[in-house]
């Protein structure tokens, strides 16, 4: 049996760690219902020297919460009860690991969705290191235009 820290592994089933290069995530804070999908390694490739033969090393992905300061801060500021980590899919190497998490994010459309309250779900602000941060302001800016073109006579 392993150890799988706090990750809940429910969507992906029992694993061995060492079979697979890393996994996509996503935490959700239970009292606002937000969320952030990202990646983590399960290790990490480096040097061989004379003292060190092992090409990997094991990450910290047990007790890892995420790579986002904003989520970091809320962890911390609210406590980890209040946040759920789920792993979503298990990847077999580096491509497919971001392959993935970009695909999943898109699909969950991370920097647009919202909540019944009108908030935005997620958290993330970029998709695979991309900055969209114009994104919602061009949205709306878009939508205006387009009312405006239809009112013309």
């Amino acid at each position: 049996m392993h150890d799988y820290g706090h990750w809940d592994v429910t969507l992906v089933g029992a694993f061995n760690p060492a079979d697979w290069f890393g996994f996509i995530y996503e935490i959700t804070q239970r009292s606002t219902g937000k969320a952030y999908i990202g990646k983590k390694q399960l290790k990490f490739k480096r040097k061989k020297t004379l003292k060190n033969k092992s090409r990997t090393k094991d990450s910290d992905w047990q007790t890892y919460t995420s790579s986002s300061d904003l989520v970091n801060d809320l962890i911390e500021e609210h406590g980890k009860a209040d946040f759920e980590f789920r792993i979503l899919l298990l990847c077999s190497g580096k491509c497919m690991l971001g392959y993935e998490e970009e695909s999943i994010q898109r699909a969950k459309d991370v920097l647009r969705a919202r909540l019944p309250n009108g908030e935005l779900k997620y958290f993330n602000r970029t998709i695979g290191y991309k900055n969209y941060a114009g994104l919602e302001k061009q949205t709306i800016e878009s939508r205006n235009k387009s009312l405006a073109i239809q009112t013309i006579p």
